[in-house]
């Protein structure tokens, strides 16, 4: 039930991506500490503008039959204001690195022109997930980095 709860609110989240769903999967963990994201004037040290990002569970979004188009959803599950951080794009045939191509924070959709996703695997189960990408808006930019470590 708590995995149909989580697709449906990811679904709804990205409603223009629902009739394209293949799979989604849920993982549980936890955001490691040097998850965050932070905001500045283009050019400044964003490392003194972060704020900690928290996250317990990694909901990966399958868009075409090959596994090539997906989206990883952090989330905190408890949570009912802590807005999530999303990463599209186009996996590698590895399957291990993804170029991503939209980030969403909330429910903003911001395309980027460089950003990956790097997938750890142990025993080929999923151990890890790190994630970064920098938006720039005008002279502000705004860098979502998550590492998730896998249960």
């Amino acid at each position: 039930m708590k995995k149909f709860l989580l697709s449906v609110l990811c679904l709804a989240a990205f409603p223009i991506f629902a009739a394209n769903v293949t799979d989604i999967q849920m993982v549980k963990g936890k955001c490691a500490k040097q998850s965050h994201i932070a905001e500045g004037k283009i050019g400044s040290d964003l490392t003194k503008q972060r704020s900690r990002f928290f996250c317990d569970t990694a909901i990966l979004t399958f868009f075409d039959n090959n596994d090539e188009h997906v989206m990883v959803t952090f989330v905190e599950s408890k949570s009912h204001t802590r807005p999530h951080v999303g990463f599209a794009g186009i996996m590698d045939d590895d399957g291990q690195i993804m170029d991503v191509h939209n980030v969403y924070i909330g429910t903003e959709n911001y395309p980027v022109n460089e950003g990956h996703c790097k997938f750890f695997f142990k025993k080929k189960k999923m151990d890890g997930i790190a994630c970064g990408a920098p938006i720039d808006q005008e002279d502000r930019r705004t860098v979502p980095v998550v590492v998730f470590d896998a249960k």
